[in-house]
């Protein structure tokens, strides 16, 4: 299971939302299940943000989105973010 979620962040915006993605990362690669958890920065937009993960399968996500660290910060992430692309899943074929 792979997962692709793109932010992009206003300015004053930028440096919170970095820390609350690493704590984020952090806590994920700790779980079980979790290949890759990882945040990468867009190199079209100096204020976007990508996180990429990479899960055992379904349950494992699953899990992680019931964990307490996803429920805490996610939505606040996600209230910081100016923009937001869907999150996008894919499984290998």
């Amino acid at each position: 299971m792979y997962l692709f979620n793109r932010k992009i962040f206003k300015k004053e915006n930028y440096d919170e939302a970095l820390e609350l993605i690493k704590k984020l990362v952090d806590e994920s690669q700790k779980e079980e299940g979790c290949i890759i958890y990882d945040v990468y920065r867009d190199c079209d937009n100096e204020l976007g943000l990508c996180i990429y993960e990479e899960w055992e399968g379904q349950e494992y996500l699953s899990a992680h989105q019931e964990s307490a660290h996803f429920k805490e910060l996610v939505p606040k992430i996600g209230a910081l973010a100016e923009e937001k692309s869907p999150v996008y899943k894919f499984e290998k074929l």
